[in-house]
């Protein structure tokens, strides 16, 4: 929400109104000429604000910047460009009205509702101490949270998941990577992709080989259902094959072990009450025994150790069995034994990714294939509880809707992609980049099942009796050819391909149903867009630029690269096809049924 003298970031769909006015309010007020550059104490001010915010979920918090060039691209691409490197999730306004008096400096406000007087403190000071002395602290701390899910951190709870809010510019193939470390002898370079929430493997030509991770949040597991939260620096274990990880928003170090494919956590550790499936029953239906004299602690949560490894990033082998983490502006460091966890010392002091060959000494950018790796991004696929609201798009998501009608039986439907003008293929669309689902009367024909599914048969109900009718005129069966794919090699032939295609086979039984499918492109600026202006225009219509977060994030993205025709920008392709069924044709006979093949092309432009 922007007005002639205010500016909201970061404020998705509209979250800051829903701030309760009679809550306690915690803000951080600082002038719009103040830099925010991450060894500045603004940015340790921010990450001071998360994690009171974690810690206190029921606080209401936002950063307040003012000043007369709010309404610049420089000062809106500074406060976006803190929001994506701080991984900031609350909003942040920006105000031309002048505080300078009031506040005589940057600083935190702490107040309640409209009726309690505002207190403030400088940014060297603790703004903890203001909350624990306010009158509602108590009941601040002490109030239950309705649905909330804990995380690994023993003081921190989230009732979801929050992410930074900066529109389509997630869309990047690489989201704000934090960290990279490398395998030399085999040859893998392990990138932490930290907004997309996942570790992004591949050689040093830039074929994908592995992913660690499915989404945000604290789980252990396989690498696909794994998850992490804003991963940061990483360190490879030749010896043990296994990669260190910074887990920066999840406080955590994490261990992936490829020979298990297993993602586990390495720090914090934690009690185990037990490994079997009746332990892990008991827990979740609350019939844990706890001990009495934990039972009425009140502050178990919010009373952590203060030598808690907060907000890590930096990440450096220092002995056998030791790390060195640090936080981003190495004002803090704790050491960390790999195969305990533990703690042992606190020392308190205080997108694009390039290869460098030592024998040429030349520097280059690494262009990534075979992304297909990947699959389509959790954020991508259409949200179930659309189809209630099917013909409105909601938030990020533009469907395409078509409605057909069609005969009863097996339907082969294409569907055809113009690429968006001035734009090409950054790499082939791959079946694991395409969702499909299919609801209502009709029912989804994968690869496996369309060489024995015929278009005679559509419901369940015929196809028994059909068998049943058939048993004693059965004959074996001839095994089907197996008809391999063209297996050419990989050229940069896709560059000049102006659409694409992906097909979807359905078996329709009389009713309505409806096809919904995603699919992720990869796309980047045609190559023959040599003007830098030309070329920041295109990823505006790429991502489709609406919000003032998405305009000055692609004056921040093409900021410091004058040359942008090779980064990769995801493009989703959602399409809703309603598909209304008549009955069957009529047969000869009453007991006939007749069932049809069809075929349609569906095209969209992505324009």
């Amino acid at each position: 929400s922007c007005g002639k003298n205010h500016c909201w970031l970061n404020a998705v769909n509209g979250i800051w109104k829903t701030f309760n006015q009679e809550g306690i309010y915690l803000v951080l007020l600082y002038q719009s000429h103040e830099t925010l550059d991450g060894d500045s104490k603004h940015s340790a001010a921010f990450r001071k604000l998360k994690y009171l915010h974690q810690r206190y979920p029921h606080l209401n918090v936002f950063a307040m910047q003012y000043g007369s060039g709010i309404s610049s691209l420089a000062t809106q691409s500074q406060a976006v460009r803190t929001i994506m490197e701080e991984y900031i999730t609350f909003p942040i306004l920006l105000s031309d009205k002048d505080f300078t008096n009031m506040a005589n400096g940057a600083c935190y406000l702490l107040f309640e509702g409209s009726k309690d007087h505002i207190i403030f403190t400088k940014l060297d000071g603790d703004p903890e101490l203001m909350i624990r002395g306010m009158e509602g602290f108590s009941a601040l701390s002490a109030e239950p949270i309705e649905n909330v899910v804990e995380s690994g951190v023993p003081w921190q709870k989230e009732e979801v998941v929050k992410e930074p809010y900066v529109g389509s510019l997630r869309n990047l193939l690489l989201y704000h990577p934090g960290g990279l470390s490398i395998d030399e002898d085999g040859d893998r370079i392990f990138i932490s992709d930290s907004n997309h929430h996942r570790i992004i493997i591949s050689n040093g030509d830039g074929v994908i080989l592995d992913c660690i991770g499915s989404s945000p949040g604290f789980e252990d597991g396989e690498f696909e259902s794994a998850k992490l939260l804003h991963p940061a620096a990483s360190f490879y274990h030749a010896a043990e094959d296994c990669l260190y990880i910074v887990d920066s928003e999840n406080h955590a170090v994490r261990k992936a072990d490829f020979g298990r494919r297993f993602l586990e956590t390495v720090y914090p550790v934690f009690n185990k009450k037990g490994s079997g499936v009746w332990s892990w029953i008991i827990d979740k239906l609350g019939l844990t025994k706890e001990d009495a004299s934990k039972k009425d602690d009140t502050s178990n949560i919010q009373d952590f150790d203060a030598d808690s490894v907060v907000f890590p990033w930096h990440l450096l082998k220092i002995s056998e069995d030791d790390l060195l983490v640090a936080d981003r502006s190495f004002e803090t460091s704790w050491i960390l034994s790999m195969s305990t966890g533990e703690k042992k010392n606190i020392v308190r002091d205080g997108q694009r990714v390039q290869k460098h060959d030592l024998d040429t000494k030349e520097t280059s950018n690494i262009h990534f294939t075979n992304v297909g790796v990947l699959g389509l991004p959790y954020w991508f696929v259409c949200r179930l509880e659309k189809v209630s609201t099917w013909g409105h798009s909601a938030g990020q998501f533009q469907d395409h809707n078509r409605k057909v009608n069609v005969l009863p039986g097996r339907c082969n439907i294409k569907v055809s992609v113009d690429i968006p003008v001035d734009t090409e293929l950054a790499t082939p669309l791959v079946e694991s980049c395409i969702w499909r689902q299919v609801r209502g009367s009709g029912a989804g024909i994968s690869e496996s099942d369309a060489q024995d599914t015929t278009s005679e048969k559509v419901g369940i109900a015929q196809q028994w009796y059909d068998e049943i009718d058939n048993l004693a005129f059965s004959e074996a069966a001839e095994e089907p050819a197996v008809i391999k794919g063209d297996d050419k090699p990989a050229d940069e032939s896709h560059q000049d391909q102006k659409s694409v295609h992906f097909t979807c086979a359905v078996n329709v039984s009389p009713g309505s149903c409806e096809l919904v499918a995603s699919a992720a492109l990869y796309l980047r600026v045609d190559r023959t867009k040599a003007d830098h202006e030309d070329q920041k225009a295109v990823i505006k219509r790429i991502l489709q630029c609406q919000g003032h977060e998405e305009h000055v994030g692609v004056e921040l993205l093409t900021e410091n690269h004058r040359d942008a025709r090779d980064l990769v920008i995801m493009k989703p392709v959602h399409l809703r096809l309603r598909m209304e069924c008549a009955d069957h044709p009529a047969g000869t006979t009453n007991k006939e049924t007749i069932s049809t093949e069809s075929s349609l092309e569906i095209s969209i432009t992505l324009e």
